[in-house]
């Protein structure tokens, strides 16, 4: 039988003034039962996460960001390879100007040429820094202004702009100073001297420099590389570099140039984000196998958190996210391969990271919210059970009471039944047990079949008045046995209680059936 909500509440508003069949107690009974067990499994599933939704929130995060800074990273990038291949050009266009018809070899010891040449292109490089997320820009040429000098094939001409001031990406002051480059040049343009300016590049110690002349003449495109992270020469400065050969008519290379992106520059072109699991760091670095390659790349800003940008971090895989994990701390986030050609064979990523411990703080406040949640659920639904098993035992203990005196017991089928017996001995033989008692009979006898002689022994005495107590002593057995009895002819029998068996055992006897039990 189904009961709707409505009885359901009724049923527990009136337990105590109406007849309400013990069917529909049990089963409400059973139904705050089964939500206690729902409950116990919330908790359980609780305490092993399931329900946090920290991992969902951080995927969130971490996936708009990395899109966006893939696309700024993308963006940037590219936007410099296009300059650099376009000042490559007009430097071939520019030197061959100069030096027509004759070679690059005629710069060398051509101090006024060489002076010719960088008053020119430094409008180029002076129109790239203007206009270019980068903080410098340089043309290294194939010459030398002194081809005596100590060194002098190590040394070669060419100018190198570099801005100053960098405070934001949005706030960068164009204040450009020459750090490497004719001071003619300087003076001409109203720039002064970086600190560590000298006349030359020493490209012994310039990356790239060598590797240019491997050029095999084709599309400038393919000849495009950047450099790994290194220290600019003669600074403290670590910079990432772009070198592009530059190609005259003939094939021949004249030189390099390319820009610069400095690790101030790029700490503050890509700052850290703030998010509710702390600061989001953008990083673009190569990967080897497993391992991020930090001390390689390039870091953005590094605000509430313990990345270090010398630091490389192992990567672990996982479902939703990845976890680098460094010497000290560890990060969650993602990366994604950028089409950026590196010098070497490693591949460079965008990477996007957030501190673990932000991330494990925030996963166990939620999980603690859950916790509290369900146990609250679980300890009502358990002080439900016991007040409504209070409520369902206590009338039917009531019952045998008024059964005793002649009232009603409160249970629609005693009740019935009571009226019955009551109609039979005033007149016996005369009337059948009505269908639903007479049901309700046989079905109770057929149980009563399945039990064992004991059982029916220790029913006997609970028959005659007997208490549990009393019945390991009747029986030659302990009284765990004696419960381990009871538990099988309850589970036999379908009765909840004590109460309730000794409830049918009086109507059996009130109806003269009590023998068939035995």
């Amino acid at each position: 039988m189904k009961l709707t909500l409505r009885e359901i509440i009724k049923l527990t508003k009136n337990s105590k003034n109406h007849s309400v069949k013990m069917q529909n107690r049990l089963l409400l009974y059973w139904g705050v039962m089964m939500f206690a067990f729902f409950a116990a499994i919330l908790v359980i599933l609780s305490f092993a996460g399931v329900f946090s939704n920290a991992e969902e929130k951080a995927l969130q995060i971490l996936s708009f960001q990395e899109k966006n800074s893939y696309a700024e990273l993308s963006e940037q990038f590219s936007t410099l390879t296009a300059k650099g291949i376009v000042l490559s050009e007009k430097s071939s266009e520019i030197i061959e100007n100069i030096i027509f018809p004759k070679g690059i070899s005629s710069l060398d010891n051509s101090p006024k040429d060489l002076e010719i040449i960088q008053t020119i292109l430094y409008g180029e490089l002076d129109t790239i820094l203007n206009s270019s997320p980068c903080n410098g820009a340089y043309i290294i040429f194939n010459a030398t202004t002194n081809t005596k000098a100590p060194n002098a094939e190590k040394s070669k001409a060419g100018i190198y702009l570099r801005v100053v001031n960098i405070s934001g990406k949005n706030e960068i002051d164009t204040d450009l100073v020459l750090f490497r480059g004719i001071p003619a040049v300087a003076r001409k343009n109203d720039i002064e001297l970086h600190n560590r300016w000298k006349l030359e590049f020493d490209v012994s110690n310039f990356p790239g420099y060598e590797t240019a002349f491997n050029s095999s003449g084709t599309r400038i495109s393919e000849e495009c590389f950047w450099t790994e992270k290194t220290v600019l020469p003669q600074t403290w400065e670590n910079m990432v570099l772009l070198r592009i050969p530059i190609i005259g008519k003939d094939g021949s290379v004249y030189g390099v140039c390319g820009v610069e992106i400095s690790e101030l520059y790029f700490r503050l072109f890509h700052p850290a984000m703030e998010s509710e699991f702390g600061g989001i760091v953008t990083v673009i670095a190569p990967i080897k196998e497993d391992e991020l390659m930090v001390s390689k790349g390039m870091v953005g800003g590094i605000e509430g958190t313990n990345l270090r940008s010398g630091e490389d971090l192992i990567i672990k895989e996982g479902e939703s996210f990845n976890t680098y994990i460094g010497r000290d701390s560890s990060f969650i986030g993602l990366h994604q391969k950028l089409d950026i050609k590196l010098e070497g064979e490693s591949e460079v990523y965008a990477v996007t990271l957030l501190p673990e411990e932000y991330y494990l703080k925030e996963e166990q406040s939620g999980r603690i919210v859950w916790i509290i949640s369900t146990v609250i659920l679980f300890i009502t639904l358990i002080f439900a059970s016991f007040f409504l098993t209070k409520k369902f035992v206590k009338p039917i203990v009531e019952s045998l009471e008024n059964i005793k005196s002649e009232k009603v017991s409160g249970i629609s089928e005693i009740d019935t039944l009571l009226a019955f017996i009551r109609e039979k001995e005033k007149d016996k033989g005369k009337q059948k047990l009505p269908e639903d008692i007479e049901e309700l009979f046989a079905e109770f006898f057929e149980r009563a079949k399945a039990l064992t002689p004991t059982e029916k022994t220790i029913i006997r005495y609970y028959a005659e008045g007997k208490e549990i107590n009393e019945i390991p002593e009747l029986c030659f057995i302990s009284i765990n046995t004696v419960r381990k009895h009871n538990a099988n002819i309850y589970q036999k029998l379908e009765v909840g209680s004590r109460e309730e068996l000794l409830l049918y055992i009086e109507l059996f006897r009130r109806s003269g059936r009590l023998d068939q039990l035995f």
